[in-house]
């Protein structure tokens, strides 16, 4: 199903004894979310941008997720 608006996942594991917590916001690829970026990955040590391969505006898309991201995420290579 398309998501509708932004959907939070949540995930925690241990590694070495060392806790991660993993938290995926999902914006649907809808631009009028975009503004609500910053809010949400303030902080974030990594992204990732996810794609459907069946559905050709999202890799169109891509390229504008990935430069919005660089500009928040400054410190993410």
């Amino acid at each position: 199903a398309l998501t509708k608006g932004v959907d939070f996942y949540s995930k925690s594991i241990f590694v070495n004894g060392t806790e991660y917590n993993f938290i995926m916001w999902d914006f649907a690829g809808q631009t009028q979310f975009k503004t609500l970026l910053n809010d949400f990955v303030e902080g974030s040590l990594a992204a990732f941008i996810l794609f459907d391969l069946t559905r050709i505006n999202t890799i169109e898309n891509l390229h504008d997720w990935i430069v919005t991201l660089k500009t928040l995420l400054i410190k993410i290579s």
